[in-house]
């Protein structure tokens, strides 16, 4: 009996994963470029991932650097 289930979606699209492992991937959450590299490398981060598929997470990337840089420039 299995204790954890397997998630078979995409939670950015919500298809279902490729049954190819190449052509799916993991997406942290939150995303890891919200923690500087000195904090991740000093506190060994251990984030939560989701399966999703390697194209909407390329798809996705560049909404989570826009949502960063915002987020950034606001709080100065």
């Amino acid at each position: 009996m299995k204790n954890a289930r397997t998630i078979r979606i995409c939670y950015l699209c919500g298809e279902q994963l490729d049954p190819d492992p190449t052509k799916n991937d993991k997406d942290h959450v939150p995303p890891r470029q919200f923690y500087a590299s000195t904090i991740r490398k000093q506190h060994q981060l251990n984030l939560f991932t989701l399966p999703v598929h390697a194209k909407c997470n390329k798809l996705y990337a560049k909404d989570e650097e826009y949502f960063l840089l915002t987020l950034v420039q606001n709080s100065s």
